[in-house]
């Protein structure tokens, strides 16, 4: 969030991008910016960051990436370039060997939910309850069509 609220502090409104894993030296001045926020200088000083777990500690306490850390102590002039890269590439392997979440679909009546809302949801339901909407429209203008009128009870439930 911060690399997205420093270019519209500067007021340069451009899609942002990052490989957290680049080698790259350059790096524009709202990257600088936002590291400093998220990892002020003042308080890397002092730290070691010989090794990875060192590395990882500072990731944890700054809420940030391993690699973002290790960047940015290589930028400050904390750690060498040999090292920077043998983290980065440490990093890189770890990354790529981490086990992939399995993602599950959600049900159908939280991800209406969650489109339209839980406040737009609650009051529709409401009008349902007081006879100015009948099941049909709620089922056209709320569920999409995407479930049936059967529904209406476990939306109900899901909406709280």
């Amino acid at each position: 969030m911060t690399l997205l609220t420093v270019p519209v502090a500067r007021n340069t409104l451009a899609p942002v991008n990052f490989d957290g894993r680049t080698k790259d030296v350059t790096s524009p001045r709202e990257y600088q910016l936002a590291a400093e926020i998220l990892m002020p200088a003042r308080e890397l000083e002092g730290r070691s960051f010989n090794n990875l777990a060192m590395v990882k500690e500072a990731a944890d306490l700054f809420r940030v990436t391993p690699s973002a850390v290790s960047m940015r102590a290589w930028r400050l002039g904390f750690i060498g370039r040999e090292r920077f890269e043998a983290q980065m590439d440490v990093l890189q392997v770890e990354y790529s060997q981490r086990p992939k979440p399995r993602l599950s679909n959600p049900l159908p009546v939280n991800a209406l939910r969650n489109y339209s809302g839980i406040e737009c949801s609650r009051r529709m339901l409401s009008m349902l309850d007081a006879g100015q909407l009948s099941r049909a429209d709620l089922r056209r203008i709320v569920f999409l069509n995407k479930i049936p009128a059967s529904q209406i009870n476990r939306f109900r439930e899901a909406v709280g």
